[in-house]
């Protein structure tokens, strides 16, 4: 089971993924085991397929995003140049009517008479007027071509931000599976990963106290073994609810992977961060359930250790994972500290 990191399990494979787990944890015979392996191998060809499918999702959305603007663009550009025709025409319309009127003052100049004056008069008043509704019709025209465009702009821009505000929520969506354990709720191990980047990155510029706990549920692999998969479930569910309730608000709690959990306490010390684990090593192992009318004991043990000096994130990690270690080879139900 190795093989896998639960957490970037996509939901729809949890079940199959279950079945490989409880394979390889039992003893094979030459034919199961070569069954198991090609369950993994079937496995992560459908975690591979998949992954490559919600890449195509997106990279499709992601065109059709692209055709609708460069659409915009290109109706964009058409309101532009109508808009530029407008101002032509009505170039071309002052310039009929600037030659209607030198024309009509050089008939007024020539004209012997009063009946042939006005009958010059009526001829380039009547052209004029042909001019005017010639170009008042082209201007109504392009006035609802522009306007239809417009409408159009911004029945599509309305139709982007719905599209925009979707791939954004279901965006949100898929993140927040991404880094959220299926099984308790909890954050998972990449939420703790991004989470520790950002205490750490704190107590390195403010050197406030901060220390990491890390928990493994005592002899998890028997509670499974002696009542199944579900009663595991349950006894993980348990735990992860118990952690979380005695939390402080300030306290970040992870499922890190199987049995295992981890904590970040900012503003605590090695110290406060024992007085407070220990507090939940004693709810924990006073909290043993029933599971199908049979008792199961139930006891996690915890190493901690402190950020000092120059410390990395690795460093502290590391020693709190020792310092688990230790309380496992102490007998278990007991939380110890290690410090620089």
């Amino acid at each position: 089971s190795t093989l896998f990191s639960e957490p970037e399990i996509p939901f729809k494979f949890k079940q199959k993924y279950s079945i490989f787990t409880q394979r390889s944890n039992s003893n094979l015979d030459e034919d199961s085991a070569k069954k198991t392996i090609d369950l993994a191998l079937s496995l992560i060809v459908d975690i591979k397929d998949h992954a490559i499918s919600e890449h195509q999702d997106i990279e499709n959305f992601l065109k059709e995003m692209s055709a609708q603007f460069n659409n915009l663009a290109g109706q964009t550009l058409y309101v532009t140049d109508s808009n530029n025709q407008s101002l032509e025409n009505r170039e071309k319309l002052n310039n009929a009517i600037n030659i209607q009127v030198d024309n009509l003052k050089d008939s007024s100049a020539n004209a012997k008479d009063l009946e042939s004056l006005q009958e010059h008069i009526h001829d380039h008043l009547q052209e004029l007027t042909l001019q005017l509704i010639k170009h008042q019709k082209i201007e109504i025209d392009q006035h609802l071509e522009v306007n239809q465009q417009l409408e159009q702009m911004s029945q599509k821009i309305q139709e982007l931000d719905v599209e925009a505000d979707s791939l954004r929520n279901n965006l949100k969506v898929a993140r927040d599976k991404a880094l959220q354990d299926p099984l308790t709720g909890l954050p998972n191990r990449a939420a703790y990963n991004e989470r520790s980047l950002i205490e750490y990155s704190r107590w390195y510029r403010y050197k406030n106290d901060l220390s990491i706990a890390f928990w493994d549920i005592d002899l998890f692999k028997l509670i499974n073994d002696n009542f199944g998969h579900k009663a595991g479930d349950k006894t993980l569910n348990l735990v992860a609810q118990l952690i979380q309730n005695n939390c402080r608000e300030s306290d970040f709690i992870a499922r890190f992977g199987g049995e295992e959990f981890v904590m970040l306490l900012p503003n605590t010390n090695s110290q406060n961060a024992f007085e407070l684990a220990e507090k939940i090593r004693i709810i924990i192992s006073n909290s043993g359930f029933n599971y199908n009318g049979q008792s199961i004991k139930l006891t996690i043990s915890a190493g901690i250790s402190e950020f000092s000096d120059t410390d990395t994130l690795d460093d502290v990690f590391e020693r709190a994972d020792q310092a688990l270690y230790e309380s496992k080879e102490q007998g278990r139900n007991r939380c110890t500290i290690i410090n620089k």
